[in-house]
């Protein structure tokens, strides 16, 4: 989040980054590292202690646009051209459909 709500050009890029099986609440105007207040997976509950796999594209999985935890990964593995990975599952899982909405809530201030 950091990066869309600044006004300092060189940092702001695009939105927030997008999640499938989890929901989540957030408060924007926290600190950074507590702006997240609660998470679960979409199935319910978060262990905290549990590994949980991440997908996600090279550049942030390299800590692009500041998500550098993502660059502490563990099993590291690439499978390819984002575009092709994408279109191979869009054609094994047709028709797709949109997720529900209120997986992520925006809460006010503090």
């Amino acid at each position: 989040m950091e990066n869309v709500f600044t006004d300092d050009p060189q940092i702001k890029v695009g939105g927030m980054v997008q999640v499938s099986g989890l929901r989540f609440s957030y408060h924007p105007k926290r600190a950074r590292g507590q702006r997240v207040s609660h998470v679960e997976r979409t199935d319910g509950g978060w262990d905290t202690n549990a590994e949980y796999l991440v997908v996600t594209n090279s550049m942030l999985a390299g800590g692009g646009h500041n998500y550098g935890t993502f660059a502490k990964g563990k099993k590291r593995t690439e499978y390819g051209s984002q575009y092709e990975t994408i279109r191979r599952w869009f054609g094994d899982h047709s028709p797709v459909v949109t997720p529900p909405l209120g997986r992520i809530e925006r809460l006010a201030h503090p």
